[in-house]
């Protein structure tokens, strides 16, 4: 796919520019991207836009592209030089992708040159070619001069004309490159005529576009056939060079794609030339008067499919964040939930096991209030385990630096029926793991009795179910906004995120106008100017012609009634 201007499309725009926009006002210039900027010239009532993209293309474009919401330092300043100035002319220096737009009057007179090749630039500078400012500042690493603010864009290193291989030159380049080397990846490096002119010259003299050098018998005759091509391209390259109207076409191809959940034919673009050349008629082709038309034409889609891609992984980031705040509202209340049971099923183990977390507590509280060190009274818990005491075999840690202790407590009931089936039954791992299940691990406040530390679980549950119907109540509100902020984001992405064509604009659009429930035009002046040229351009035989004297008027307005015939 094709995406960005050779040598060829240079010619061709640069020749079509001049023929319509030589002679054109800058109305005003906007910044697309870092790189892409739009400028707006008027000439006579036509308006047109021009679109540079820094590296890729100029053409003039129909369409409505998204702008920056502020303009950028580049575009200020090329504001202040080249707004309501005029467009002398357009020329490429050389045959380089190297192009000078020049405005201003002949006292005043700037320079925006536009690079096309590599990473692309573009300069602002003076009569004398000094740059004023510098997209991207760099230095050539070949030649070492600097394209920087202050200093001369060096215009007289642009390529004259296009160097022509010699029969000598030939020889050379074909006994240094391999014999599988295709002819036409031989002789593109070293021409400014590119691959569609190459493959069309090729074709013409009856060889197929992918031949080998080893494919010819002689040396003498793989240079004399290359000579014929080059000659060929020449006078092609001389053509298209010179012309002053072109024929543009764009190659496609049809795409299956999923849209809406119907599968549809897409277009994708793959080629544009202001040449026909022989592969055009072996794909599906558009052709366009211009090719100015066919380049923007070419780009608006792809362009369009950028944006829509970039819109659409927008749009999921913005669906995802709706989707993470409603996962975190879930989770919030499912935790809640856990608590609650939890806290609850605690405080009811401590209930039914009271008797034995009241012994633990005084066992504890005794050894302390002996002034028993921390260890000791771990040594005691262990021994007491070791003789099968059954409530200290139920304390499974000691936390005394918290002044808490934690203690495995169960349902007797249900830890009594699951050890009887757990014996009749042939998996006792199975019924052991299910007897778990009414069994749980309990923290025991020392300082309060055994009733306080399950009022405490309660209280808790108590507690967590009133945070969670407050959370339920906010979370409404939360996610109506959210939905609503939302909404309005995608809203303003679909908005700004759109490349379409631009509508004509009528005469009478620049007037005060309204179209009456007879279907009349009704025009007025925005103020005796326009009134004057109401009166003096635009009234025909068969119009009305209204005027009101109102006192302390200094304004007359006058409305011309004309009926479309529609």
């Amino acid at each position: 796919m094709k995406n960005r201007f050779s040598t060829i499309d240079v010619f061709a725009s640069v020749n079509e520019l001049n023929s319509c926009l030589k002679g054109s006002r800058v109305g005003n210039i906007y910044d697309v991207s870092h790189r892409t900027y739009l400028l707006k010239f008027s000439k006579d009532e036509v308006k047109r836009t021009l679109l540079i993209e820094s590296g890729i293309r100029f053409h003039l474009t129909t369409y409505e592209w998204p702008k920056s919401p502020a303009p950028s330092s580049f575009s200020m300043k090329l504001r202040k030089h080249t707004r309501n100035k005029i467009l002398l002319n357009i020329q490429q220096l050389g045959v380089d992708r190297i192009v000078d737009f020049q405005f201003g009057f002949s006292s005043v007179l700037y320079h925006v040159i536009v690079e096309l090749y590599d990473r692309g630039n573009i300069f602002l500078c003076d009569a004398e070619f000094n740059i004023l400012n510098a997209l991207r500042p760099r230095t050539d690493q070949n030649t070492d001069v600097k394209f920087i603010v202050g200093q001369k864009y060096p215009v007289e290193e642009a390529k004259l004309e296009a160097p022509f291989l010699t029969a000598e030159q030939l020889k050379d380049l074909f006994s240094k490159c391999k014999p599988s080397d295709p002819v036409k990846r031989v002789l593109i490096p070293h021409t400014l005529y590119g691959p569609s002119l190459i493959d069309h010259c090729l074709r013409i003299k009856s060889l197929p576009p992918g031949i080998k050098v080893n494919a010819f018998t002689t040396d003498d005759e793989l240079v004399g056939k290359a000579t014929e091509v080059l000659h060929m391209a020449e006078e092609i390259f001389q053509e298209i060079k010179t012309a002053e109207k072109y024929e543009a076409f764009v190659t496609y191809k049809l795409d299956k794609a999923s849209i809406e959940g119907e599968e549809k034919s897409v277009k994708v673009f793959i080629d544009f030339c202001p040449y026909k050349f022989s592969h055009v008629s072996e794909s599906p082709f558009d052709c366009f008067n211009t090719f100015n038309e066919a380049v923007d034409s070419y780009f608006s889609l792809l362009e369009g499919q950028k944006i829509d891609a970039k819109t659409l992984h927008q749009e999921k980031q913005i669906l995802k964040k709706l989707d993470n705040i409603r996962h975190d509202h879930e989770q919030r209340l499912k935790n809640l939930e856990t608590q609650q049971i939890g806290n609850r099923r605690k405080g009811e183990l401590i209930k039914l096991n009271l008797q034995s977390v009241e012994k633990a507590l005084t066992v504890i509280r005794s050894a302390l209030a002996n002034k028993m060190t921390w260890s000791e009274v771990a040594e005691i818990v262990e021994d007491a385990k070791s003789q099968n005491d059954p409530v200290a075999s139920k304390i499974t840690k000691l936390r005394l630096d918290v002044n808490k202790f934690e203690m495995r407590l169960s349902d007797d009931v249900f830890a009594q029926f699951y050890n009887d089936l757990s014996s009749e039954s042939e998996d006792e791992e199975d019924d052991n793991g299910d007897s778990e299940v009414h069994s749980a691990v309990v923290e025991i406040d020392i300082s309060k009795s055994a009733y306080a530390n399950a009022r405490v679980y309660f209280d808790g549950v108590r507690q967590a179910s009133q945070k969670e119907q407050k959370t339920i109540e906010a979370s409404e509100k939360a996610f109506q906004n959210a939905e609503r902020a939302t909404q309005q984001s995608l809203k303003q992405m679909d908005v700004s995120a759109r490349i379409e064509k631009l509508r004509k604009t009528f005469w009478f659009e620049k007037f005060l106008w309204f179209i009456s429930s007879d279907n009349f035009i009704v025009i007025g002046g925005h103020d005796q100017q326009q009134n004057e040229l109401l009166v003096k351009k635009y009234l025909k035989r068969g119009d009305l012609y209204v005027h009101a004297d109102t006192r302390g008027n200094q304004c007359h307005r006058q409305k011309s009634l004309r009926c479309t015939g529609e």
